[in-house]
Protein backbone atom coordinates (compact mmCIF):
# COMPACT_ATOMS: atom_id res chain seq x y z
CA UNK A 1 0.00 0.00 0.00
CA UNK A 2 2.73 2.18 1.04
CA UNK A 3 4.73 1.78 -2.47
CA UNK A 4 1.51 2.10 -4.82
CA UNK A 5 2.36 6.16 -5.21
CA UNK A 6 -1.26 6.56 -3.84
CA UNK A 7 -1.84 10.20 -3.26
CA UNK A 8 -5.56 10.55 -2.44
CA UNK A 9 -7.82 9.73 0.16
CA UNK A 10 -9.70 8.32 -2.74
CA UNK A 11 -6.81 5.93 -3.88
CA UNK A 12 -5.51 5.07 -0.31
CA UNK A 13 -8.93 3.64 0.26
CA UNK A 14 -9.15 1.68 -2.59
CA UNK A 15 -5.92 0.16 -1.67
CA UNK A 16 -6.86 -0.43 1.63
CA UNK A 17 -10.05 -2.45 0.69
CA UNK A 18 -7.51 -4.77 -1.74
CA UNK A 19 -5.55 -5.15 1.01
CA UNK A 20 -8.33 -6.17 3.74
CA UNK A 21 -9.82 -8.45 0.69
CA UNK A 22 -6.55 -10.29 0.78
CA UNK A 23 -7.39 -11.63 3.94
CA UNK A 24 -11.16 -12.65 3.06
CA UNK A 25 -10.47 -16.33 4.24
CA UNK A 26 -10.59 -14.63 7.79
CA UNK A 27 -13.02 -12.39 7.47
CA UNK A 28 -16.81 -12.58 5.86
CA UNK A 29 -20.10 -10.25 6.51
CA UNK A 30 -22.84 -12.25 7.60
CA UNK A 31 -25.92 -10.49 8.14
CA UNK A 32 -28.94 -12.21 9.68
CA UNK A 33 -32.08 -11.35 8.28
CA UNK A 34 -34.26 -13.40 10.24
CA UNK A 35 -37.55 -12.63 9.83
CA UNK A 36 -38.70 -12.63 13.56
CA UNK A 37 -37.35 -8.93 13.79
CA UNK A 38 -39.04 -5.69 13.46
CA UNK A 39 -38.38 -2.66 13.97
CA UNK A 40 -35.00 -1.49 12.32
CA UNK A 41 -32.09 -3.98 12.46
CA UNK A 42 -28.58 -2.17 12.59
CA UNK A 43 -25.97 -4.72 12.00
CA UNK A 44 -27.77 -8.23 13.46
CA UNK A 45 -25.84 -11.64 13.48
CA UNK A 46 -26.28 -14.57 14.35
CA UNK A 47 -22.48 -15.73 15.05
CA UNK A 48 -21.34 -18.92 14.51
CA UNK A 49 -17.97 -19.97 13.71
CA UNK A 50 -16.19 -18.77 11.58
CA UNK A 51 -15.75 -15.58 12.63
CA UNK A 52 -18.46 -13.04 11.37
CA UNK A 53 -17.13 -10.09 10.85
CA UNK A 54 -17.19 -7.36 8.17
CA UNK A 55 -14.00 -5.77 6.21
CA UNK A 56 -12.53 -2.81 8.63
CA UNK A 57 -11.87 0.56 7.19
CA UNK A 58 -14.17 0.36 4.21
CA UNK A 59 -16.49 3.46 3.18
CA UNK A 60 -19.49 4.27 4.73
CA UNK A 61 -21.47 2.74 1.67
CA UNK A 62 -20.02 -0.90 1.98
CA UNK A 63 -20.85 -1.31 5.58
CA UNK A 64 -24.53 -1.78 6.11
CA UNK A 65 -24.92 1.22 8.49
CA UNK A 66 -28.70 1.11 9.03
CA UNK A 67 -29.26 3.85 11.73
CA UNK A 68 -26.18 6.52 11.43
CA UNK A 69 -27.68 9.79 12.00
CA UNK A 70 -30.95 9.04 13.18
CA UNK A 71 -32.99 12.03 14.60
CA UNK A 72 -35.05 11.55 17.66
CA UNK A 73 -36.30 13.09 20.81
CA UNK A 74 -33.38 16.18 20.55
CA UNK A 75 -31.21 13.31 19.72
CA UNK A 76 -28.52 12.27 17.23
CA UNK A 77 -28.05 8.49 17.30
CA UNK A 78 -25.11 6.64 15.43
CA UNK A 79 -25.28 2.85 15.96
CA UNK A 80 -22.79 1.36 13.67
CA UNK A 81 -23.28 -2.02 14.53
CA UNK A 82 -21.21 -4.72 16.51
CA UNK A 83 -18.01 -6.41 15.58
CA UNK A 84 -17.13 -10.03 17.00
CA UNK A 85 -13.96 -11.84 16.12
CA UNK A 86 -12.89 -15.22 16.95
CA UNK A 87 -9.86 -15.64 18.97
CA UNK A 88 -7.97 -18.60 19.12
CA UNK A 89 -10.92 -21.01 19.23
CA UNK A 90 -12.34 -23.55 16.69
CA UNK A 91 -15.46 -21.33 17.14
CA UNK A 92 -16.78 -17.74 16.97
CA UNK A 93 -19.31 -19.36 20.21
CA UNK A 94 -20.54 -15.07 20.63
CA UNK A 95 -23.83 -13.63 19.56
CA UNK A 96 -24.37 -9.76 19.00
CA UNK A 97 -28.03 -8.04 18.05
CA UNK A 98 -29.43 -4.71 17.74
CA UNK A 99 -32.10 -2.91 16.90
CA UNK A 100 -33.94 0.26 16.90
CA UNK A 101 -37.66 0.23 17.74
CA UNK A 102 -40.60 3.15 17.20
CA UNK A 103 -42.87 1.68 20.38
CA UNK A 104 -46.89 1.47 19.45
CA UNK A 105 -47.13 5.57 20.72
CA UNK A 106 -44.02 6.24 17.77
CA UNK A 107 -41.03 6.80 20.51
CA UNK A 108 -37.39 5.37 19.36
CA UNK A 109 -35.78 2.49 21.64
CA UNK A 110 -32.58 1.53 21.28
CA UNK A 111 -32.17 -2.36 21.97
CA UNK A 112 -28.87 -3.85 22.47
CA UNK A 113 -27.55 -7.48 23.28
CA UNK A 114 -24.61 -9.17 23.71
CA UNK A 115 -24.15 -13.25 24.87
CA UNK A 116 -20.75 -14.73 25.04
CA UNK A 117 -21.44 -18.28 25.09
CA UNK A 118 -19.56 -21.55 25.93
CA UNK A 119 -19.79 -24.91 25.63
CA UNK A 120 -18.44 -25.52 22.05
CA UNK A 121 -21.52 -23.69 20.63
CA UNK A 122 -23.64 -20.84 19.83
CA UNK A 123 -26.66 -22.36 19.85
CA UNK A 124 -27.90 -20.56 23.42
CA UNK A 125 -25.77 -17.16 22.46
CA UNK A 126 -28.20 -17.12 19.88
CA UNK A 127 -31.42 -17.76 20.78
CA UNK A 128 -31.17 -15.56 23.96
CA UNK A 129 -29.96 -12.50 22.37
CA UNK A 130 -32.85 -12.94 19.20
CA UNK A 131 -35.71 -13.80 21.41
CA UNK A 132 -34.67 -11.68 24.06
CA UNK A 133 -35.11 -8.09 21.22
CA UNK A 134 -38.07 -10.13 19.89
CA UNK A 135 -39.70 -9.55 23.11
CA UNK A 136 -38.91 -7.10 23.78
CA UNK A 137 -40.04 -5.40 20.70
CA UNK A 138 -43.78 -7.25 20.69
CA UNK A 139 -43.86 -5.69 24.41
CA UNK A 140 -43.06 -2.20 23.12
CA UNK A 141 -45.26 -2.41 19.48
CA UNK A 142 -48.23 -3.10 22.63
CA UNK A 143 -48.52 -7.17 21.41
CA UNK A 144 -48.11 -10.18 22.90
CA UNK A 145 -44.85 -11.86 23.08
CA UNK A 146 -46.40 -15.17 22.70
CA UNK A 147 -49.87 -17.33 23.88
CA UNK A 148 -47.80 -17.98 27.13
CA UNK A 149 -46.73 -14.38 27.40
CA UNK A 150 -49.13 -12.25 27.14
CA UNK A 151 -48.49 -8.91 27.36
CA UNK A 152 -51.24 -5.99 27.98
CA UNK A 153 -49.19 -3.08 29.71
CA UNK A 154 -46.91 -1.64 26.02
CA UNK A 155 -43.86 0.18 26.82
CA UNK A 156 -42.80 0.63 30.46
CA UNK A 157 -42.69 3.97 31.64
CA UNK A 158 -40.82 3.79 35.08
CA UNK A 159 -37.72 1.98 36.15
CA UNK A 160 -39.24 -0.37 38.19
CA UNK A 161 -41.84 -1.55 35.07
CA UNK A 162 -38.69 -1.52 33.02
CA UNK A 163 -37.13 -4.20 35.72
CA UNK A 164 -39.93 -6.07 35.87
CA UNK A 165 -40.25 -5.93 31.60
CA UNK A 166 -36.62 -7.04 31.41
CA UNK A 167 -37.12 -9.80 33.90
CA UNK A 168 -40.28 -10.77 31.69
CA UNK A 169 -38.31 -10.66 28.33
CA UNK A 170 -35.12 -13.08 29.34
CA UNK A 171 -38.14 -15.41 30.87
CA UNK A 172 -39.25 -15.79 27.96
CA UNK A 173 -35.72 -16.43 25.69
CA UNK A 174 -34.61 -19.04 28.69
CA UNK A 175 -37.77 -20.97 28.29
CA UNK A 176 -37.61 -20.77 24.79
CA UNK A 177 -34.04 -22.01 24.89
CA UNK A 178 -34.71 -24.78 27.51
CA UNK A 179 -37.79 -25.86 25.02
CA UNK A 180 -35.58 -25.91 22.22
CA UNK A 181 -32.75 -28.09 24.39
CA UNK A 182 -30.19 -25.25 22.27
CA UNK A 183 -26.52 -26.37 23.49
CA UNK A 184 -24.20 -24.45 25.25
CA UNK A 185 -24.44 -21.72 27.52
CA UNK A 186 -23.66 -17.97 27.82
CA UNK A 187 -23.30 -14.93 29.46
CA UNK A 188 -26.35 -12.08 28.35
CA UNK A 189 -25.77 -8.47 28.87
CA UNK A 190 -28.37 -6.17 27.43
CA UNK A 191 -28.62 -2.31 27.28
CA UNK A 192 -32.16 -1.11 26.55
CA UNK A 193 -32.05 3.02 25.71
CA UNK A 194 -35.83 4.20 25.96
CA UNK A 195 -34.79 7.98 24.02
CA UNK A 196 -37.95 9.78 25.10
CA UNK A 197 -37.28 9.66 28.65
CA UNK A 198 -34.15 9.68 28.86
CA UNK A 199 -33.05 6.75 30.32
CA UNK A 200 -30.61 3.20 30.04
CA UNK A 201 -31.69 0.49 31.38
CA UNK A 202 -29.29 -2.27 31.32
CA UNK A 203 -29.55 -6.25 32.67
CA UNK A 204 -26.39 -8.44 33.02
CA UNK A 205 -26.16 -11.92 33.38
CA UNK A 206 -22.84 -12.93 33.80
CA UNK A 207 -19.18 -11.37 33.58
CA UNK A 208 -20.05 -9.39 29.85
CA UNK A 209 -20.61 -5.82 30.95
CA UNK A 210 -21.81 -2.66 30.18
CA UNK A 211 -20.40 0.58 30.80
CA UNK A 212 -21.39 4.30 29.97
CA UNK A 213 -18.58 6.65 28.51
CA UNK A 214 -18.24 10.16 28.17
CA UNK A 215 -17.26 10.54 24.92
CA UNK A 216 -15.09 13.86 25.05
CA UNK A 217 -12.78 12.27 27.70
CA UNK A 218 -13.31 8.69 27.45
CA UNK A 219 -13.81 8.27 31.10
CA UNK A 220 -16.56 5.95 32.39
CA UNK A 221 -19.27 8.38 33.87
CA UNK A 222 -20.00 7.98 37.55
CA UNK A 223 -24.35 8.95 38.05
CA UNK A 224 -26.85 8.22 41.03
CA UNK A 225 -28.54 4.66 39.56
CA UNK A 226 -32.68 5.26 38.58
CA UNK A 227 -32.56 1.71 40.30
CA UNK A 228 -30.37 -0.91 40.95
CA UNK A 229 -31.80 -4.54 41.77
CA UNK A 230 -30.34 -7.58 41.74
CA UNK A 231 -32.89 -10.32 41.69
CA UNK A 232 -30.08 -13.15 42.72
CA UNK A 233 -28.78 -10.84 45.71
CA UNK A 234 -31.61 -9.32 48.27
CA UNK A 235 -28.79 -7.66 49.92
CA UNK A 236 -27.99 -5.13 47.12
CA UNK A 237 -29.87 -2.19 48.33
CA UNK A 238 -30.95 1.31 46.31
CA UNK A 239 -28.19 3.02 46.50
CA UNK A 240 -28.42 7.24 46.09
CA UNK A 241 -24.89 7.80 45.77
CA UNK A 242 -23.18 8.29 42.49
CA UNK A 243 -21.64 5.00 40.93
CA UNK A 244 -19.46 4.23 37.91
CA UNK A 245 -22.00 3.33 35.34
CA UNK A 246 -20.27 0.16 35.17
CA UNK A 247 -21.49 -3.38 35.36
CA UNK A 248 -19.82 -5.44 37.88
CA UNK A 249 -18.63 -9.02 36.16
CA UNK A 250 -20.64 -11.96 37.92
CA UNK A 251 -17.34 -14.24 38.68
CA UNK A 252 -14.72 -15.58 41.17
CA UNK A 253 -13.15 -11.88 40.87
CA UNK A 254 -15.95 -10.34 42.59
CA UNK A 255 -15.83 -10.48 46.62
CA UNK A 256 -19.56 -10.02 46.35
CA UNK A 257 -20.25 -13.16 43.73
CA UNK A 258 -18.31 -14.62 46.43
CA UNK A 259 -20.17 -13.51 49.47
CA UNK A 260 -23.24 -14.66 47.31
CA UNK A 261 -21.72 -18.32 46.53
CA UNK A 262 -21.13 -18.97 50.06
CA UNK A 263 -24.56 -17.30 51.28
CA UNK A 264 -25.94 -20.03 48.65
CA UNK A 265 -23.79 -23.17 50.14
CA UNK A 266 -24.04 -22.67 53.66
CA UNK A 267 -21.91 -25.24 55.93
CA UNK A 268 -19.47 -25.04 52.78
CA UNK A 269 -15.85 -23.46 52.66
CA UNK A 270 -16.08 -21.02 49.96
CA UNK A 271 -13.14 -19.11 48.55
CA UNK A 272 -11.34 -17.78 45.59
CA UNK A 273 -7.98 -18.95 44.21
CA UNK A 274 -5.29 -16.93 42.14
CA UNK A 275 -5.31 -18.83 38.65
CA UNK A 276 -2.12 -20.97 38.15
CA UNK A 277 -1.33 -19.44 35.29
CA UNK A 278 -1.46 -16.13 36.29
CA UNK A 279 1.64 -13.98 36.25
CA UNK A 280 2.81 -11.93 38.43
CA UNK A 281 1.04 -8.32 37.85
CA UNK A 282 -2.41 -10.03 37.18
CA UNK A 283 -5.09 -11.27 40.35
CA UNK A 284 -7.29 -13.54 38.26
CA UNK A 285 -8.87 -15.69 40.11
CA UNK A 286 -10.99 -19.11 40.19
CA UNK A 287 -14.13 -20.24 42.78
CA UNK A 288 -12.67 -22.94 45.63
CA UNK A 289 -15.37 -25.15 47.42
CA UNK A 290 -14.39 -27.43 49.88
CA UNK A 291 -10.83 -27.38 48.37
CA UNK A 292 -12.30 -28.08 44.81
CA UNK A 293 -11.71 -26.08 42.06
CA UNK A 294 -14.00 -24.95 39.65
CA UNK A 295 -13.55 -23.15 36.56
CA UNK A 296 -16.70 -24.20 34.67
CA UNK A 297 -19.07 -21.26 32.79
CA UNK A 298 -21.98 -21.88 34.56
CA UNK A 299 -20.92 -20.05 38.13
CA UNK A 300 -21.86 -17.10 35.91
CA UNK A 301 -24.35 -17.56 32.99
CA UNK A 302 -27.14 -18.84 31.39
CA UNK A 303 -27.31 -22.79 31.12
CA UNK A 304 -29.46 -25.53 30.19
CA UNK A 305 -30.78 -27.42 32.83
CA UNK A 306 -29.05 -30.34 31.02
CA UNK A 307 -26.17 -29.28 31.39
CA UNK A 308 -22.85 -31.44 32.68
CA UNK A 309 -22.39 -28.35 36.13
CA UNK A 310 -25.66 -29.72 37.13
CA UNK A 311 -25.09 -32.99 37.38
CA UNK A 312 -24.16 -31.99 41.10
CA UNK A 313 -27.04 -31.04 42.19
CA UNK A 314 -25.75 -29.46 45.18
CA UNK A 315 -23.75 -27.06 42.87
CA UNK A 316 -27.67 -25.63 41.60
CA UNK A 317 -28.19 -22.81 43.88
CA UNK A 318 -25.03 -21.06 42.00
CA UNK A 319 -27.11 -20.25 38.91
CA UNK A 320 -27.27 -16.68 38.57
CA UNK A 321 -30.27 -14.38 38.64
CA UNK A 322 -30.28 -10.60 36.37
CA UNK A 323 -28.78 -7.92 38.25
CA UNK A 324 -30.80 -5.35 36.61
CA UNK A 325 -29.77 -1.36 36.74
CA UNK A 326 -31.38 2.10 35.05
CA UNK A 327 -28.94 4.95 34.52
CA UNK A 328 -29.93 8.24 33.62
CA UNK A 329 -28.66 9.05 29.92
CA UNK A 330 -26.25 12.12 29.79
CA UNK A 331 -27.39 15.39 28.21
CA UNK A 332 -23.67 15.45 26.30
CA UNK A 333 -22.15 12.93 24.00
CA UNK A 334 -21.84 9.82 25.30
CA UNK A 335 -20.83 5.90 24.27
CA UNK A 336 -23.08 3.00 25.34
CA UNK A 337 -20.39 0.44 25.20
CA UNK A 338 -21.66 -3.60 25.64
CA UNK A 339 -18.98 -6.29 25.54
CA UNK A 340 -18.30 -9.59 26.36
CA UNK A 341 -15.20 -10.60 28.64
CA UNK A 342 -12.74 -11.29 25.74
CA UNK A 343 -10.69 -7.43 25.54
CA UNK A 344 -9.84 -8.57 28.98
CA UNK A 345 -8.10 -11.60 28.30
CA UNK A 346 -4.53 -11.84 29.32
CA UNK A 347 -5.04 -8.45 30.47
CA UNK A 348 -4.70 -6.88 26.60
CA UNK A 349 -7.01 -4.51 27.99
CA UNK A 350 -5.75 -3.89 31.73
CA UNK A 351 -9.69 -3.11 32.88
CA UNK A 352 -13.30 -1.50 30.83
CA UNK A 353 -11.67 2.47 31.27
CA UNK A 354 -8.91 1.19 29.63
CA UNK A 355 -10.93 -0.10 26.21
CA UNK A 356 -13.33 3.25 26.59
CA UNK A 357 -9.89 4.87 26.41
CA UNK A 358 -8.63 3.01 23.10
CA UNK A 359 -11.69 3.51 21.16
CA UNK A 360 -12.05 7.40 22.79
CA UNK A 361 -8.78 8.46 22.28
CA UNK A 362 -6.16 5.45 20.20
CA UNK A 363 -3.54 7.61 19.26
CA UNK A 364 -3.08 8.71 22.99
CA UNK A 365 -3.88 5.22 24.52
CA UNK A 366 -1.29 3.52 22.07
CA UNK A 367 1.51 5.96 22.87
CA UNK A 368 1.10 5.59 26.40
CA UNK A 369 1.34 1.47 26.33
CA UNK A 370 5.02 0.96 25.97
CA UNK A 371 5.68 3.70 29.07
CA UNK A 372 2.85 2.93 31.58
CA UNK A 373 0.18 1.07 30.63
CA UNK A 374 2.74 -1.99 29.36
CA UNK A 375 3.53 -3.46 32.70
CA UNK A 376 -0.52 -4.53 33.69
CA UNK A 377 -0.86 -6.35 30.49
CA UNK A 378 0.66 -10.15 30.11
CA UNK A 379 2.80 -9.39 27.83
CA UNK A 380 5.24 -7.57 29.36
CA UNK A 381 5.54 -10.43 31.74
CA UNK A 382 5.81 -13.04 28.36
CA UNK A 383 8.04 -10.32 26.70
CA UNK A 384 10.30 -10.61 29.44
CA UNK A 385 10.10 -14.20 29.83
CA UNK A 386 11.64 -14.05 26.45
CA UNK A 387 14.41 -12.09 27.03
CA UNK A 388 12.99 -8.48 25.76
CA UNK A 389 14.35 -5.59 27.97
CA UNK A 390 10.85 -3.62 28.88
CA UNK A 391 13.06 -0.44 29.40
CA UNK A 392 13.98 -0.29 25.13
CA UNK A 393 10.50 -0.14 24.44
CA UNK A 394 9.39 2.65 25.98
CA UNK A 395 10.65 5.01 22.63
CA UNK A 396 8.95 2.99 20.00
CA UNK A 397 6.19 4.64 18.16
CA UNK A 398 2.72 2.40 17.47
CA UNK A 399 4.08 0.72 14.21
CA UNK A 400 7.42 -0.11 15.82
CA UNK A 401 5.93 -1.39 18.93
CA UNK A 402 3.89 -3.31 16.67
CA UNK A 403 6.51 -4.53 14.62
CA UNK A 404 8.25 -5.62 17.87
CA UNK A 405 5.42 -7.79 18.81
CA UNK A 406 4.65 -9.35 15.47
CA UNK A 407 8.38 -10.14 15.43
CA UNK A 408 7.52 -12.43 18.73
CA UNK A 409 4.71 -13.54 19.09
CA UNK A 410 3.70 -15.79 15.83
CA UNK A 411 6.74 -18.03 17.45
CA UNK A 412 5.09 -18.65 20.24
CA UNK A 413 1.81 -19.66 19.59
CA UNK A 414 -0.02 -22.23 18.01
CA UNK A 415 -1.85 -22.68 13.85
CA UNK A 416 -5.14 -21.78 15.48
CA UNK A 417 -4.05 -18.98 17.49
CA UNK A 418 -2.50 -17.47 14.36
CA UNK A 419 -5.03 -17.53 12.44
CA UNK A 420 -6.59 -15.36 14.39
CA UNK A 421 -3.57 -13.23 15.03
CA UNK A 422 -2.65 -12.93 11.61
CA UNK A 423 -5.15 -10.87 10.20
CA UNK A 424 -5.23 -8.13 13.14
CA UNK A 425 -1.77 -7.73 13.20
CA UNK A 426 -1.92 -6.71 9.80
CA UNK A 427 -4.96 -4.62 9.91
CA UNK A 428 -3.26 -2.46 12.73
CA UNK A 429 0.10 -2.04 10.95
CA UNK A 430 -1.96 -0.88 7.95
CA UNK A 431 -4.09 1.46 10.16
CA UNK A 432 -1.10 2.91 12.37
CA UNK A 433 0.46 3.99 8.54
CA UNK A 434 -2.87 5.37 7.20
CA UNK A 435 -2.80 8.68 9.48
CA UNK A 436 -4.91 8.82 12.83
CA UNK A 437 -6.38 6.13 14.54
CA UNK A 438 -10.04 5.81 14.02
CA UNK A 439 -11.99 6.79 16.97
CA UNK A 440 -15.39 6.48 18.18
CA UNK A 441 -15.48 10.41 16.86
CA UNK A 442 -14.19 9.88 13.67
CA UNK A 443 -16.11 6.15 13.13
CA UNK A 444 -17.08 4.37 15.77
CA UNK A 445 -17.24 0.92 13.57
CA UNK A 446 -13.98 0.65 13.08
CA UNK A 447 -12.66 2.26 16.42
CA UNK A 448 -14.42 -1.62 17.38
CA UNK A 449 -12.95 -3.48 14.69
CA UNK A 450 -9.45 -2.18 16.18
CA UNK A 451 -10.02 -2.67 19.74
CA UNK A 452 -10.64 -6.03 18.97
CA UNK A 453 -8.00 -6.30 17.03
CA UNK A 454 -5.57 -4.73 19.74
CA UNK A 455 -6.53 -7.11 22.03
CA UNK A 456 -5.59 -10.14 20.13
CA UNK A 457 -2.81 -8.97 18.95
CA UNK A 458 -1.47 -8.32 22.57
CA UNK A 459 -2.34 -12.13 23.50
CA UNK A 460 -5.97 -12.23 24.25
CA UNK A 461 -7.24 -15.78 23.33
CA UNK A 462 -10.57 -15.37 23.39
CA UNK A 463 -13.44 -14.65 21.46
CA UNK A 464 -14.28 -10.78 21.01
CA UNK A 465 -17.51 -9.35 20.65
CA UNK A 466 -18.73 -5.53 21.24
CA UNK A 467 -21.51 -3.16 20.34
CA UNK A 468 -21.89 0.58 20.54
CA UNK A 469 -24.18 3.08 20.29
CA UNK A 470 -22.65 6.72 20.08
CA UNK A 471 -25.14 9.71 20.83
CA UNK A 472 -24.64 13.56 19.99
CA UNK A 473 -26.14 16.28 22.34
CA UNK A 474 -29.15 17.92 22.33
CA UNK A 475 -29.38 19.12 18.72
CA UNK A 476 -32.05 21.81 17.43
CA UNK A 477 -32.82 19.70 14.30
CA UNK A 478 -35.53 18.27 12.53
CA UNK A 479 -36.60 15.37 14.06
CA UNK A 480 -36.83 12.11 11.90
CA UNK A 481 -37.09 8.43 12.85
CA UNK A 482 -35.08 5.97 11.81
CA UNK A 483 -36.73 5.02 8.28
CA UNK A 484 -36.66 8.39 7.73
CA UNK A 485 -40.61 8.74 8.62
CA UNK A 486 -41.12 11.77 10.62
CA UNK A 487 -42.17 11.48 14.14
CA UNK A 488 -44.92 13.21 15.86
CA UNK A 489 -44.14 17.15 15.60
CA UNK A 490 -44.24 17.29 20.21
CA UNK A 491 -41.30 14.79 19.81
Amino acid sequence: ILDSGSKTLQQTQEKLREGVAAIGDYVTNKLDTSPRLGGVPMLSRSLSAPSALPNPLLGPDERCPVAEGVRAHGRILDVPGAVSLRGSRPTNEDAVQEVVVPDVNGDLWVISAVADGHGASAERADTLVREFCFAAEQQLRGEDISDDHPVSDGPPTTPEQAAESMNRWLEYAIDLTDRENTRGGATLVVAVYDMKRAVIHVLTLGDSQALLVDIATGTILKQEFLLWRDLGDSSVRENKEPQLCLTIPHDANSDKELRRYAAAMPGRYVEAAKRPDCLDNENRRLLVIDGDTFTLEPLRSVEPPTHQFFARTDLKPLQRCPEIQSWPAPTTAFLLLLTCDGPFSKNAFPSPQHLARFLVQPEQYVTEVPHTILTDMRISGWLQSVGVDLDTLKGLSFSQWLEKVGERVPRAIDVLWLAAYQPSIQRLQVASTCGSLPSVHTDPWSAMVLAADFAIAHLSDDNITMSATVVSAVQETPIHSAVGSPLPSDQ
